[in-house]
């Protein structure tokens, strides 16, 4: 006979059964609730959660404890559920794990029992182990103990040392091929690889970076970021990927760069093309490098295609300086745009851009020799004209080695053929109008100069692809053919090649 007041269904053997009854789950001010009588079993002594104790000391939380659940065993029965919870089973062990796995922080045994021992126990009981829940879940063990919580800036970096370039892994499963940490840390931070290469761009285009010339015109990107700041008179970091080191230059936010080339052609670079190197990346992007460009020559000079205000300097082997604003540069072609007429046998030896804030421009022979000429004296030429003669004596092989660009309160430095640095005062290199022999600056063969002052820094590097940097305050001030300081220390078989203020 069916009790009163109960509903029956069928049980498996075709009697009947009770229906099951669906409790309604806990609101959060049932919750509340809750958590309130769990704090005073916590904060008073044994028995206060006895009904007259209670009743007595806690008059109000009785009241609605009975209201709400009818009487006190209820309510310390939802309590108790509320506190330890209800079985794991395994579904809900392996939902916990992903969850966790899905902050990026690393997933360990030691970490469960330390944190959350119901649910270590819940782990071992139903899968036996770590290593079993994460092949269930197909996640590589290893993985899951690893933070994948990486900055952007090292994650950029390290995605760029193993692939050399934006383009180097077209696909998530070429990266998760060479690292799948990274790969795994990609998918954490940005989703996808789509969204990954996207960061990555807009990234790179508020870099500084390097553009290294190398070997026979082969050309890379370097984070000048790698480049720390140490001192003087060191070896420095060895690229191992570079050999034969020729310049460098330094460029931030230059989305169409351009070499000036020795013959007088703008060629415009593709950066997409122009593979990374790095101080680790030896074993991964040897080989990969590409040439910037398969003209004659060398290339002198970096210039933005972008920039409207900057002045293009250049000097010939004959000692012609011609001064151009690059407002005049609109259309360059892949293979090139001339930007100075040049007579039979001339050549384009130093150039560089000059920015608004340049009061005067300098030229530096390699025989120590310099001459500044004032801004007020420029004589800005057309792209098609020759320039004017400002550097006299250049049929005994004095030729202009660089073009530097002196700002206010600014000194010129020079690097010399046995690794020294001299910071020439600028009141020390004598302002001409017309052509000038200069003045001897230092007797030592120069191999580099720069703009230098003490807020800013100095970039040397070697033939064998040594970089380092220091502070232009570590360089004290000179006058005229003064012996200057140790600017890099060097390995007999080695040669200073480079210097540019970054």
């Amino acid at each position: 006979m069916a009790l009163k007041g109960k509903n029956r269904g069928v049980d498996l053997f075709g009697g009947s059964a009770p229906t099951t009854t669906v409790v309604p789950p806990l609101s959060e001010k049932d919750e509340a609730l809750l958590h309130e009588l769990i704090q005073v079993a916590r904060e008073e002594r044994r028995g206060a959660l006895s009904e007259d104790n209670l009743r007595r000391r806690h008059k109000d939380l009785h009241f609605r404890l009975r209201t709400r659940f009818s009487t006190l065993a209820g309510a310390l029965g939802e309590a108790l559920k509320l506190e330890v919870g209800s079985p794991l089973t395994r579904k809900l062990v392996l939902d916990e794990l992903l969850t966790r796995y899905a902050t990026g922080a690393p997933v360990t045994l030691e970490g469960l029992v330390r944190d959350v021992p119901r649910l270590a126990n819940a782990l071992i009981r139903e899968l036996g182990g770590m290593d079993a829940a994460w092949k269930e879940l197909g996640i590589r063990p290893d993985l899951a103990l690893r933070d994948r919580r990486v900055p952007d800036d090292q994650l950029f970096g390290q995605v760029l040392d193993l692939a050399g370039t934006v383009s180097g892994f077209g696909t998530e499963e070429e990266l998760a091929a060479v690292s799948p940490f990274l790969r795994e840390a990609v998918r954490w931070r940005f989703g996808g690889f789509g969204a990954f290469r996207k960061g990555l761009a807009e990234w790179l285009s508020g870099q500084p970076l390097l553009y290294l010339v190398w070997g026979r015109n082969v050309l890379s990107r370097q984070l000048l970021a790698e480049v720390t700041t140490t001192g003087r008179g060191v070896k420095g970091r060895l690229l191992s990927d570079v050999t034969r080191m020729r310049a460098a230059w330094k460029c931030t936010g230059c989305p169409r760069p351009a070499f000036l080339w020795s013959d007088g052609s703008l060629v415009p670079i593709d950066p997409e093309e122009v593979p990374f190197v790095s101080f680790s990346s030896a074993a991964v992007n040897g080989g990969q490098k590409v040439s910037g460009s398969r003209r004659t020559g060398r290339p002198l000079c970096l210039v933005s295609l972008d920039d409207r205000e900057g002045v293009l300097a250049m000097a010939t082997r004959r000692g012609l300086l011609k001064l151009m604003s690059l407002s005049q540069v609109r259309r360059v072609r892949k293979d090139g745009l001339p930007v100075i007429r040049l007579g039979e046998g001339d050549e384009v030896s130093a150039a560089a851009v000059l920015g608004p804030g340049v009061k005067r421009v300098v030229i530096v022979t390699r025989q120590g020799r310099g001459v500044a000429f004032a801004r007020e004296a420029w004589k800005m030429a057309s792209r098609l004209s020759m320039g004017h003669v400002r550097l006299r004596g250049t049929d005994g092989g004095a030729e202009a080695l660089e073009v530097v660009g002196l700002a206010e309160g600014e000194d010129l430095a020079l690097l010399g053929r046995n690794g020294f640095l001299l910071r020439v005062r600028a009141d020390e290199v004598p302002v001409r109008k017309g052509a000038s022999l200069g003045r001897l600056l230092w007797r030592t063969p120069v191999v580099g100069a720069a703009a230098c002052s003490d807020t800013t820094g100095l970039l040397l590097g070697t033939r064998k692809g040594r970089l380092l940097a220091c502070s232009g305050a570590d360089v004290p001030g000179r006058s005229a053919q003064c012996k200057g300081v140790h600017g890099v220390r060097l390995d007999g078989d080695d040669a200073p090649e480079v210097l540019r203020q970054v």
